[in-house]
């Protein structure tokens, strides 16, 4: 099973007219977005690594949940399986009408 990372990293390239210290919003693939700070030191143009916490899967994605572990099947109590059983005996003949003298 995948076991999602604790934080992912993104690229931030700093876009024109943002200068270190300003707060940017720095969109995610998926249409997610999160709020970075531009480090001291960068201008427009220089890039820097942003973290983002990985937030758990939303329900949305059930295929990307961890699943708990499922206890291995006992040998010594199958499930019994609902198979249909053969009629023992043929179906009793559907009752004729009395013929009419």
């Amino acid at each position: 099973s995948l076991v999602a990372p604790a934080s992912v990293q993104y690229s931030v390239t700093v876009p024109k007219g943002i200068s270190s210290g300003q707060r940017l919003k720095v969109p995610l693939p998926g249409g997610d977005f999160l709020f970075a700070t531009v480090p001291d030191g960068l201008a427009e143009g220089d890039s820097f690594l942003v973290q983002k916490e990985a937030l758990p899967a939303k329900a949305a994605a059930p295929q990307s949940l961890p699943q708990p572990p499922q206890p291995p099947p006992t040998p010594s109590s199958p499930a019994p399986l609902p198979t249909p059983a053969p009629p023992s005996d043929p179906a009793p003949p559907t009752p004729s009408l009395p013929s009419l003298p």
